[in-house]
């Protein structure tokens, strides 16, 4: 038996029998721009049966400072609280010169981090725009296959941009504060348009006042939307993930959309929608390992630096070059 082979017979076995070190370990070999590890990861998931009760995928995203993470560990207790198994994948913003993160996700959610029934995955964004990973679906799917029926997707948190979430979610909850400057500053486009759930976080204290302000707007915003578009209203709450306050209303508000999305043809038409879509990201991932490993490209690359050099052809134009070698 290759290595290769034993590797993939290994893992699968490590996780079909719901085990995390090989989860932890497969993730590893999906997330590595090697093309053998690729290879194999690739073989791997083939032979990976599909679960019969796919996991349900809950999107978390929001400013940076909203307490993504406070929200995540306040209502994974309340997910806890039903026996389920918790799946939770964090993307951390990446230095652009080494392309790695300080991951300290686990340190804001200690509770998460110390049940056995949790699984918590950071991954760097490696400079992938959109608020999540190139693999995060990849991810998904292995956990999926650990026994992971609850996934919640913790984003980077860039803001209004992050609409790639969106495509491996089947519910999305945007979380917001009170006086980040960005009330209603983008309700006609942008996240705003795919969310599924606003909570306004933080609303405790002395920020009570100003976060039922900020609740009241959005919810006549959302109200207005609603007339002009016969799709379902979008929810709005108020929540602290500090105290605990409004977090098992916002999980049974999540239950009760994914029900009604179950019960409609919405929910097999998100998830086919959202195959069209990775199956895009993963041709342009497969397309640009290949243009890297290029021979050709490496040369033709190194080519145009000496052009360059010497003060010799236009970018758009070496570009075009480069392109060429590839397609040859």
């Amino acid at each position: 038996m290759k290595i290769a082979d034993s590797i993939i017979e290994s893992l699968k076995t490590g996780i079909l029998n719901r085990d995390t070190a090989s989860l932890a370990r497969a993730i590893t070999l999906a997330e590595s721009r090697r093309s053998d590890h690729q290879t194999i990861f690739r073989e791997l998931a083939k032979q990976l049966p599909i679960p019969v009760n796919p996991s349900i995928r809950i999107g978390i995203t929001g400013l940076p400072g909203a307490g993504k993470s406070t929200f995540i560990e306040a209502i994974g207790q309340e997910i806890l609280k039903e026996d389920r198994r918790l799946a939770v994948l964090t993307v951390d913003p990446s230095s652009p010169l080494h392309k790695g993160s300080i991951l300290g996700d686990k340190t804001r959610m200690p509770l998460l981090a110390a049940d056995t029934r949790v699984f918590i995955r950071p991954s760097p964004s490696s400079g992938f725009l959109g608020g999540i990973t190139s693999t995060t679906y990849d991810v998904i799917q292995l956990c999926e296959a650990t026994g992971f029926d609850t996934i919640l997707i913790e984003s980077v948190g860039i803001g209004q941009s992050e609409m790639t979430i969106a495509s491996v979610s089947d519910l999305l909850v945007l979380l917001l504060i009170s006086g980040a400057g960005d009330e209603l500053q983008g309700i006609k486009s942008g996240i705003l348009e795919v969310a599924d759930l606003v909570a306004i976080n933080k609303a405790e204290g002395e920020h009570r006042m100003a976060a039922e302000s900020t609740l009241q707007e959005y919810q006549q915003a959302f109200g207005l939307r609603s007339m002009m578009s016969p799709a379902y209203p979008r929810i709005t709450a108020l929540c602290s993930a500090l105290t605990g306050d409004g977090i098992s209303e916002i999980w049974v508000q999540i239950k009760s959309r994914l029900e009604k999305l179950q019960q409609s043809n919405a929910f097999q038409t998100r998830r086919a929608e959202q195959q069209l879509v990775l199956l895009e990201d993963a041709t342009r991932k497969q397309l640009d390992l290949a243009f890297k490993e290029s021979p050709s490209v490496q040369q033709a690359l190194k080519k145009a630096k000496e052009a360059l050099e010497k003060g010799e052809g236009t970018i758009p134009d070496l570009a075009s070059e480069i392109v060429a070698s590839f397609l040859k």
